[in-house]
């Protein structure tokens, strides 16, 4: 397989090794995969600030018996004010631990890409990041398909009698 370079969100690092990290990389053009960023826990290395989570970046990526190497990696949104405030943080954390627990490897999904980085994107200016949490946690879970049944019992599938019910995501 060729090198290819991904515009990528990092969603999770490991160390592996003394100076070597595992990150989990949910890519627009591949989908969720790992890459061995070799060096990055050194504290010269040009690939330590860019293999952050949260991070977006552009990623150069040979391939690797276990793992994707990564090359060269030039970053597009460090979300440095990001981890100003703990909260925010957190919350921007989470929603990296969202997607990641969600997907499976391999599986493009640009459209889940897009609202994973405009919600880290609002999380990094956010006065009320629960809230913005709570959107993004929503817009995921109906992008998804999990949407809450509002006209029928979810166990018998019978008609809800009453007044009726909304959802507003």
């Amino acid at each position: 397989m060729p090198p290819v370079t991904v515009q990528a969100i990092v969603l999770r690092r490991r160390p592996l090794g003394e100076a070597d990290k595992v990150l989990t990389l949910f890519t627009r053009e591949m989908g969720k995969l790992s890459a061995l960023a070799k060096g990055a826990r050194k504290p010269a290395s040009k690939l330590a600030g860019a293999t952050e989570t949260c991070v977006q970046a552009r990623f150069h990526l040979a391939p690797g018996k276990t793992f994707w190497i990564v090359t060269q990696v030039s970053v597009e949104r460090a979300r440095a004010r990001l981890h100003r405030l703990l909260v925010n943080a957190a919350a921007a954390m989470y929603a990296c631990e969202l997607v990641d627990r969600l997907l499976e490897e391999s599986v493009p999904d640009e459209e889940l890409f897009d609202l994973l980085s405009h919600a880290l994107e609002q999380l990094e200016h956010s006065e009320h990041p629960i809230w913005t949490l709570c959107g993004f946690e929503n817009a995921l879970m109906l992008q998804q398909g999990y949407t809450p049944m509002l006209e029928a019992c979810a166990r018998c599938d019978q008609p809800v009698e009453g007044e009726p019910i909304a959802f507003l995501p």
